[in-house]
């Protein structure tokens, strides 16, 4: 996939169909990152569809950890989403499929993801280490797919020992999985407001009751089919 030099912005970028395909390092925005790049409201849209071996994630293919994010990075990816279908063999994520430290905060997938081994919801596979750069916040997956394990796939830490995991839901019924209650949530209750504790609703989210799951405000444009599929702008290069 392709590389983004370290210290980039990408923001306001929607991929909105087509097909993306490669072997390793494959994503719907950027095969590969470090750190040290920040993606921001941006977007992969169902009509597209990524294919891969290994790392295939719906917005980043590969994160990889920098000594240098100490001093460039506050957030790695935050108020973004992916609804595209991800394909793969191994270490496959709605989000990413190999992330090392970095930062998640105010992230959805709602994709149809399907791999043999390590599928993760949100991240296909997590080296979390104890840097203090490890943050998923805020984040959750309302897709279907085969062969999850959790909204991760496979994590080299604990948890509580190398990642400060907090309010993450994904759809029980959707995945199978049940546990941990607390964020193994039914359909129903993923299109309840009262179910995404300390999601900033004000701001950053918004939901339709009874109708939809959490969205970001911010990226609530191009829902339509003829919006989609028109053709982006300098200013708005979607």
């Amino acid at each position: 996939g392709s590389y983004v030099n370290e210290g980039s912005r990408i923001g306001n970028c929607s991929i909105n169909n087509g097909n993306i395909k490669g072997e390793a390092a494959v994503g719907g925005l950027v095969g590969m990152i470090s750190t040290t790049t920040i993606i921001y409201e941006s977007c992969t849209k169902d009509q597209l569809t990524i294919q891969g071996t290994t790392y295939v994630g719906g917005l980043i293919g590969f994160v990889f950890y920098t000594s240098a994010s100490w001093q460039m990075a506050s957030k790695t990816i935050e108020m973004s989403y992916s609804e595209s279908k991800v394909v793969g063999q191994e270490y496959v994520g709605g989000i990413t499929g190999y992330s090392e430290n970095g930062t998640y905060n105010d992230c959805f997938a709602n994709n149809e993801i399907s791999g043999s081994s390590y599928v993760g919801g949100l991240f296909g596979y997590s080296k979390f280490d104890k840097t203090g750069l490890n943050d998923i916040l805020n984040c959750h997956f309302t897709g279907t797919g085969s062969k999850f394990n959790s909204i991760i796939g496979r994590s080299t830490t604990s948890y509580e020992s190398g990642t400060k995991l907090r309010n993450y839901y994904f759809d029980s019924e959707a995945t199978g999985i049940k546990v941990p209650e607390e964020h193994a949530k039914t359909t129903i209750q993923l299109k309840q407001r009262a179910t995404y504790a300390n999601y900033d609703f004000n701001n950053t989210w918004a939901i339709d009751e009874g109708e939809s799951c959490a969205y970001l405000k911010v990226l609530q444009n191009y829902e339509t089919e003829e919006e989609r599929n028109a053709p982006g702008t300098i200013n708005n290069p979607h």
